[in-house]
């Protein structure tokens, strides 16, 4: 585990997430599932698997947190400004639409 936070092995699905400013989903922890949710037209990255190499930096930059072990599937991502997904991590698993 690469991540200095707690938030591990969540589960984010189902959800609708569209207009944000920023990323539609920030995913900066590990062993995290990210399934089946609808991501559009956000200013960001669709879903953005962060490091501290991400760019542009995630919410926490510097914390040394570094996405790892995650799996990202069938998502639907349409119109996110820096694309589908930014996955700046380590190991993850981009299944299904919007990889």
């Amino acid at each position: 585990e690469t991540a200095e936070s707690l938030s591990v092995a969540n589960v984010l699905t189902g959800n609708t997430v569209s207009g944000s400013g920023s990323d539609g989903i920030q995913v900066q922890g590990d062993d995290n599932l990210v399934q089946a949710n609808r991501i559009w037209n956000n200013g960001g990255y669709g879903i953005h698997l962060c490091s501290t190499e991400s760019a542009p930096a995630c919410v926490a930059p510097g914390t040394g947190a570094t996405a790892s072990g995650n799996t990202v599937r069938a998502n639907q991502l349409d119109g996110n400004a820096m694309g589908a997904i930014g996955d700046f991590g380590e190991a993850n698993e981009l299944q299904g639409p919007g990889e």
